[in-house]
């Protein structure tokens, strides 16, 4: 038995070997290859650089052409303090990435963001959005989607800037106490990312789902 894990385990070193050498010693094609993401947050009409003190967490899914999840990653606050972006290695091609900032687990649910899932499946709503009538608080969303090439021949750092994720609401206020309790009706509980094929590119599209916010 140790003999046979002995030869099982030179065979893995020699076929891993082989794989990485081919890759140094001759064309870079179809090789993985490291891919680094800058982020940054400029919203309209400001020149300032407000990522690191508006954002606490990243996720973000990679697409392929078909549509398919490639790669799926969270970044915490710890992680994106030492690097404002992330780096991944990935095999050469193209895709599309799709970016969430300050989706937390309690408060946003990502549709596209899970296995099984597509690029087709993309959307953002709080978790009780679905089985309740009201939503207690929202996270205040981040956006960025961007196309990446994976290539020996493209530069591989890019870097993504991120818009604001609004929900739209209409608010009406009866009389005015100390301690007044709003209640938010009729409001679009739910943004579905959409690909404006004359444009070129992604928008959000709110969904209207009559639900009430009642801020905690």
């Amino acid at each position: 038995m140790k003999l046979y894990k002995a030869i099982r385990f030179l065979m893995l070193s020699g076929i891993l070997t082989l794989v990485l050498s081919r890759c140094i010693r001759e064309s870079l094609e179809g090789c993985p290859l490291d891919t680094l993401l800058r982020f940054t947050y400029k919203p309209r009409g400001s020149a300032a650089d407000l990522f690191g003190e508006r954002v606490q967490r990243v996720r973000l899914c990679v697409y392929r052409p078909d549509g398919s999840i490639e790669h799926m990653q969270t970044l915490e606050k710890s992680e994106l303090d030492r690097l404002q972006g992330v780096e991944m290695y990935l095999p050469q091609g193209n895709y599309t990435v799709v970016l969430w900032a300050n989706a937390s687990d309690a408060q946003t649910k990502l549709g596209g963001f899970s296995e099984g899932e597509t690029i087709r499946n993309l959307s953002a709503s709080h978790p009780h959005a679905e089985t309740s009538a009201s939503i207690p608080t929202l996270d205040r969303l981040l956006f960025a989607v961007t196309p990446l090439t994976v290539s020996e021949h493209e530069t591989g750092d890019h870097t993504v800037n991120f818009s604001p994720g609004p929900i739209r609401v209409s608010l009406h206020l009866d009389g005015v106490s100390v301690q007044p309790v709003v209640h938010i009706t009729g409001m679009e509980s739910a943004l579905r990312p959409v690909f404006d094929e004359t444009s070129g590119t992604w928008r959000l599209q709110s969904v209207s789902r009559n639900k009430t916010f009642q801020p905690a």
